[in-house]
């Protein structure tokens, strides 16, 4: 089980790679705010989060990945987005 997961997770960080090389992402990050404290965001400042976690079984697709800073994205680490919530705010 625990290979399978590793594996995942290097399959999935492999797509974020590629994701972070498109249009959709560079005006997704250039154009927006952290996903969750709001904070104006630079190029430099922001990163990619997966909203469900890969190592809780999330997938590197559009619909799972948000722009945030580093400081929120380090804090949520591999948490539920509502469990994170509850513990920060």
């Amino acid at each position: 089980m625990l290979d399978d997961l590793g594996e995942h997770v290097r399959r999935e960080r492999q797509v974020a790679r590629k994701l972070r090389r498109t249009r959709w992402w560079h005006n997704l990050r250039d154009n927006s705010n952290c996903h969750y404290c709001s904070e104006p965001l630079t190029k430099s400042r922001a990163t990619m989060d997966h909203v469900v976690a890969l190592r809780l079984g999330g997938r590197s697709t559009k619909d799972n990945i948000v722009p945030c800073c580093l400081p929120c994205n380090r804090k949520k680490r591999d948490d539920y987005m509502v469990d994170w919530f509850r513990k920060t705010f």
